[in-house]
């Protein structure tokens, strides 16, 4: 269950990379959702994090490191790791 007892929909993520350091090409995850179908892409880069929505070509969200760090710390609440509780 999910926040206030609403069933939480199940995501798929998918990797198209092998595991390497990020140099010029981006490591890119598909997200889809079992309600919805694809979400869109994240692309992690040295310089930061896109989110492509699904069916876009031209328009995407950027955030360099930093700025992501300040989005998920304001916005998302704090938990503690699962093995820690």
């Amino acid at each position: 269950m999910g926040a206030y007892g609403a069933p939480m929909a199940i995501h798929m993520i998918e990797m198209k990379q092998t595991a390497r350091l990020v140099n010029k090409v981006d490591v890119v995850f598909v997200v889809s959702s079992d309600e919805e179908g694809k979400l869109g892409e994240l692309h992690l880069s040295k310089g930061g994090v896109d989110w492509w929505p699904k069916n876009s070509k031209k328009y995407f969200h950027r955030l360099n490191w930093e700025q992501f760090r300040n989005v998920i710390e304001d916005s998302a609440p704090r938990r503690r790791r699962p093995d820690e509780e």
